[in-house]
């Protein structure tokens, strides 16, 4: 039976949002997906979006 490389992995990206969300002004928004990297295909496990106002570089 052969092996199948798997590599769990995750990023953040921070995008300026500038809107309001859940009835209160955010004016950033990060974005971290949880996924796993297989040799032929990239499997989306979960995305949790974070709001703030403190100033990032984005």
């Amino acid at each position: 039976m052969g092996t199948c490389k798997k590599r769990e992995a995750s990023g953040t990206k921070d995008f300026l949002f500038e809107n309001e969300w859940n009835k209160k002004y955010y004016s950033y928004k990060q974005v971290r997906p949880i996924f796993i990297e297989e040799e032929t295909e990239i499997i989306v496990v979960t995305v949790y979006a974070y709001y703030f106002n403190k100033e990032v570089l984005v």
